[in-house]
């Protein structure tokens, strides 16, 4: 059952892509002017703003995954090893999108019927249903700039 979950998980979260590039250039040490902050494995999470103290960019973090609640779930866990791996100790989102890339249909149907034979004459009667689900299939691409504070 465990190794039946796992691959479950495995499966799900075959569609993420989480991807840093470095950043080179002029003016990569700035201050923001504060913003929403949550901290995720160490990591601090800017959204709505940047820190408003003194950090380095060191580069850019692109996340792409399936909208679902479990690649989402993961998402800033992800996002915050990446950040650690790359020496940072905080993202400032950039941009977060969701796009609709197609459609799962889910197709029920059922045929029912009876007949019945008196004699020489067979009666009968039959019955059939059908419904139809279309379930979205998104895709969220993320992207956030990694920082070192340097105050």
């Amino acid at each position: 059952m465990k190794k039946i979950v796992l691959l479950a998980f495995s499966l799900v979260l075959a569609g993420c892509s989480t991807n840093y590039q470095a950043y080179y250039g002029d003016n990569s040490v700035v201050k923001g002017s504060g913003g929403t902050m949550t901290t995720v494995e160490g990591v601090d999470f800017w959204e709505n703003g940047s820190p408003s103290v003194k950090f380095q960019i060191l580069g850019v973090i692109d996340d792409s995954r399936p909208g679902g609640p479990v690649p989402m779930a993961a998402l800033k866990g992800t996002v915050a090893r990446k950040a650690l791996e790359a020496g940072g100790d905080a993202v400032i989102m950039m941009s977060s999108q969701s796009s609709i890339e197609g459609f799962i249909s889910n197709t029920n149907s059922a045929v029912h019927g009876s007949a019945n034979l008196s004699g020489n004459s067979v009666y009968g009667s039959a019955y059939g249903s059908s419904s139809t689900v279309l379930t979205p299939v998104r895709k969220n691409r993320s992207k956030f700039v990694v920082a070192k504070y340097l105050d």
